[in-house]
């Protein structure tokens, strides 16, 4: 039987329900294993674990992790906070790093972020990291235009010519 090597954690978790059914019913724990493709190992823990409680004890548990160092309204208000701009926070210029994000989660929240994870954290909030554009002070957009529209397709028939 195919057995996909990748499922989510509710398909597990209906797979144990699946097979502590069929286990109640009166199927070995080799007939289960071989119908649901997994080990006779597996299928003798589920085994147990029903047998000291019940089908309930097949049930997935959530995995709670460290708790977050911000309330969720401080990280709800993290987002509109940033719009005001980085210069209203105090730094020299308008532009948000990461750095200058945890920096200002430091000084407003005091609760300590490494830079690294404040990506991850502004992800979380369905945020994205842009690169900022890099344009010259002196910089022409009407001269670079003239020259793509007059100069460059000049110089692309003069290679052609020279290259017959």
């Amino acid at each position: 039987m195919f057995s996909p090597t990748h499922l989510t954690p509710k398909q597990l978790e209906e797979r144990r329900l699946r097979a502590g059914k069929m286990l109640r019913q009166g199927k070995t724990q080799a007939e289960v294993a071989r119908a649901l493709g997994v080990s006779t190992a597996a299928v003798n823990q589920w085994a147990k674990r029903v047998e000291t409680g019940g089908l309930k004890a097949l049930k997935r548990t959530p995995h709670t992790g460290r708790p977050p160092k911000l309330s969720k309204a401080q990280l709800q208000s993290i987002p509109e906070l940033l719009a005001e701009g980085a210069e209203t926070h105090g730094f020299e210029n308008d532009v948000w790093t990461t750095e200058r994000v945890a920096t200002f989660i430091s000084e407003k929240f005091d609760v300590d972020y490494h830079p690294g994870h404040v990506w991850k954290l502004l992800q979380s909030l369905g945020m994205k990291w842009k690169q900022p554009k890099r344009h010259a002070h002196n910089r022409d957009d009407e001269a670079i235009n003239r020259w793509i529209r007059d100069e460059w397709p000049a110089l692309k028939n003069e290679q052609r010519s020279s290259e017959q």
